[in-house]
């Protein structure tokens, strides 16, 4: 994620220096460079700026992102290389029929002027320089905080239903499905598929997890944020001797997210107990994630 900012920022500064200083007949490419640039930002500073935005115009974003980032670089080379035809190519004179050619010594040249229009000139520069690079700069440190700032929602309650039993193969069960609502900090709906042998309880038995796949959807005082995501790791789930209670410790993997927690990674882990006194059973416990980008 980090190289991607660096690619992006570099580009911008590139585009806003050459808007700066190319002649007017090359700058449409170094605009439309500049504009695509800033549509390929917003899709990952959503994240970073914590936007609560729907999430179709999120899933819009990301298929823009892509496109945005291969129409700049396009535009910045076509204006690359309009400006190289413009500098390099020669001017022939023109001379005028009918009269005979006079050479001409070359003009002295301009004595350099000195003092205050010079400081002028180089403060000029400097002040060119600084507000072509300021975007990349706050782009990079944006991105750097960021980065370096984990996202922990830590110790969320959960509380839900097994919606499916799964799938039955040999000695394994796919597929056994929980919906859960989680409050606390943060509320949402946390979704689990787990694999597990051995497939049927017994007394006092120990189910290991053999995978499967878990969801977070994280809602912010109404708002939408955005969806965390991974496989589920190791875990277990041990029985009580009437098959009544059984007690859940399992890992995740944190691999990705959408919205506010694109890019993230990170580990989860879950403990709580699953209730076979009722039907659908339940399934009560805590969520604790630790996220970084």
């Amino acid at each position: 994620m980090i190289t991607l900012f660096v690619i992006v920022a570099a580009l911008l500064s590139l585009n806003l220096y050459a808007l700066s200083c190319s002649p007017r007949t090359s700058r449409i490419p170094f605009a439309v460079a500049v504009v695509a640039l800033v549509v390929a930002i917003l899709g990952p500073f959503a994240g970073v700026l914590r936007l609560p935005l729907p999430s179709n115009f999120l899933l819009l974003w990301l298929l823009f992102i892509p496109i945005a980032a291969i129409c700049a670089v396009a535009a910045t080379l076509l204006g690359i290389l309009a400006l190289a035809s413009q500098t390099f190519t020669p001017r022939s004179p023109q001379p005028n029929p009918g009269t005979a050619s006079i050479v001409l010594a070359p003009a002295a040249p301009k004595p350099v002027s000195s003092g205050p229009v010079s400081g002028r000139t180089r403060f000029s520069q400097h002040r060119r320089w600084i507000l072509t690079m300021l975007p990349a700069v706050v782009i990079l440190v944006a991105a750097g905080l960021n980065l370096a700032t984990p996202l922990r929602l830590v110790h969320e309650s959960v509380q839900g239903i097994e919606t499916s039993t799964g799938t039955v193969v040999g000695d394994t069960r796919y597929g056994a499905t929980f919906t859960s609502a989680v409050s606390g900090d943060v509320t949402g709906a946390f979704t689990a598929s787990v694999n597990y042998r051995p497939a049927y309880p017994r007394p006092a038995l120990t189910h290991l997890a053999t995978g499967g796949s878990w969801s977070l959807a994280v809602y912010r005082q109404g708002q939408y944020q955005g969806t965390v995501f991974g496989p589920v790791g190791t875990g277990t789930l041990h029985w009580n001797v009437d098959v009544t209670e059984g007690a859940i410790s399992v890992d995740l993997q944190v691999t990705g997210g959408t919205g506010t927690y694109l890019g993230v990674h990170g580990h989860a882990h879950f403990s709580g107990s699953l209730l076979h006194t009722t039907y659908p059973p339940t399934v009560g416990g805590n969520l604790d994630l630790d996220l970084n980008r």
